[in-house]
């Protein structure tokens, strides 16, 4: 063979063989990268977050705004009577009547939510209980009050708030406490 035709098949095999070992780069898709990435699908809407933790910002539609009024009007310190009905761990049911102070504050005007504590005195007007909570209001038609403990979670429904008075009913989620309440504002 010819030193001519010698290289021009090597060439030949060359060509072939780097053709059939070409690598194929792909992107995330599995797609080539110089095609087109097909339609990311919709994302999904943006997780508001933790009620309690987060603060929730009021926003113009009525339920949220009449949620909004809730929070400013609960804003301040409330002193007053709460009546306890509770269930123990063997299921024996338990009555107790305190003086309550709630002091509560949003995180920011505009939010629906924010954090509290609660100071309760027994009839001797010795302090049994100060713990702190957070809290938020529900745009639910009758805008329940959220309350969360370390240990507990009670939910306000239903209730009369003005700008003096705060009074109703406020059921632990798990069902073994209900507890009836009058508040008056304190400042």
């Amino acid at each position: 063979m010819r030193p001519a035709n010698v290289l021009t098949l090597i060439t030949l095999v060359l060509a072939l063989a780097l053709a059939g070992c070409e690598r194929e780069h792909v992107n995330a898709y599995g797609t080539d990268p110089d095609e087109e990435d097909p339609p990311k699908e919709e994302q999904p809407a943006e997780d508001p977050g933790d009620p309690y933790e987060d603060p929730q910002e009021g926003g113009d539609n009525e339920q949220t705004l009449a949620a909004l009024v809730v929070a400013e009007r609960l804003t301040g310190s409330w002193r007053g009577q709460l009546d306890v009905e509770y269930f123990d761990q063997e299921q024996r049911k338990h009555t107790d009547s305190f003086v309550c102070e709630l002091e509560m504050a949003q995180y920011r005007h505009s939010t629906l939510n924010g954090t509290g504590w609660e100071t309760d005195y027994d009839g001797a007007g010795k302090k049994v209980l100060r713990e702190p909570f957070t809290w938020y209001v529900d745009t639910l038609a009758e805008h329940p009050i959220h309350l969360k403990f370390k240990y507990r979670e009670m939910v306000i429904a239903p209730y009369e708030l003005d700008g003096s008075h705060f009074a109703g009913t406020m059921k632990n989620v798990d069902g073994l406490e209900t507890d009836l309440f009058s508040l008056s504002r304190v400042k």
